[in-house]
């Protein structure tokens, strides 16, 4: 964009209140691009790799399952000593990544985070000296995955995570997985299913609503994903607790809803604050709860 400046090549008349205005209108239009840049470089280094100690960073993690096999995974750090935490799990035939965008958005809202690469997937390809790819996985494989969601749990809590404050979250399988450790985990305080199904792979779903009881749960999937919405509806009457379920307009599966709708990204996070969020994590240990500026 040119510059008020730029139209008078001689130099602009300074007594021209035409050109002071302009001048005074370019340079709060520079003024404004600097500071909105500014901020958004603070958000999004926000949870950035290599950022100090005492303020939100993010770190490529890695752990052994207890039947062998490597599971690679970013832990999102905020700057809250001993802060709720959120184990996110992936799709079929995705990575870790799909979550990068929701990770980062809990961490800056004070929660850690932990992403994994499920087994077969991403760089979790090796148990010993043996390769995986969930493209051969039998129903057996599928359901071993909850190990990994296992491991995932203890990585959080020797990062330092609250573990009266845990939840856990998944997109399409991801999300049959996350109910059925919530099931077996009573530390998981809350369950977020994204697309969830009654049966992806043989990891099954309506029993484990059943077993959760009183603990919440968030089903959320797109009207047009017609196998997930189905699903999500008989999960919600199988429910015998607190269940909600969020249905969005168009076709989106799994983490994409969060990339199409900005208010399914913002329900998502907010669902979390009354049930394991900082507030209430802080009140939990006696703190006084944090405020909002």
């Amino acid at each position: 964009m040119r510059s008020a400046d730029s139209a008078y090549p001689g130099g602009a008349p300074q007594g021209c209140p035409s050109f002071l205005f302009l001048a005074a209108m370019a340079h709060m239009r520079r003024s404004g691009w600097i500071a909105w840049g500014c901020l958004l470089a603070c958000c999004v280094s926000g949870c950035g790799a290599g950022a100090p100690t005492g303020r939100a960073a993010r770190e490529d993690l890695s752990f052994s399952t207890s039947d062998g096999v490597t599971i690679h995974a970013t832990l999102y750090r905020p700057a809250a000593v001993n802060p709720p935490a959120v184990i996110l799990l992936h799709r079929a035939g995705a990575d870790r990544h799909s979550w990068k965008p929701m990770a980062e958005r809990l961490c800056a809202e004070g929660y850690m985070a932990i992403a994994i690469d499920l087994r077969g997937h991403g760089r979790s390809r090796s148990a010993g000296d043996a390769s995986l790819s969930f493209r051969h996985f039998s129903d057996q494989d599928w359901q071993r995955a909850l190990l990994d969601a296992a491991g995932a749990k203890d990585a959080l809590t020797r990062a330092g995570a609250d573990p009266n404050n845990l939840a856990i979250a998944g997109e399409s399988i991801g999300a049959n997985l996350a109910l059925r450790y919530a099931m077996q985990d009573p530390a998981m305080q809350a369950v977020a299913a994204i697309s969830p199904g009654l049966d992806y792979h043989g990891v099954k779903t309506a029993d484990a609503m059943v077993a959760l009881q009183e603990r919440p749960v968030l089903l959320m999937a797109a009207e047009g994903d017609a196998y997930a919405a189905q699903s999500a509806a008989a999960l919600k009457a199988a429910s015998e607790g607190y269940c909600e379920w969020r249905s969005y307009p168009g076709a989106a599966h799994g983490t994409d809803l969060f990339a199409v709708s900005l208010q399914a990204m913002e329900q998502f996070v907010e669902w979390f604050s009354p049930i394991i969020g900082p507030r209430r994590a802080a009140s939990d240990h006696g703190a006084p709860a944090l405020t909002t500026p």
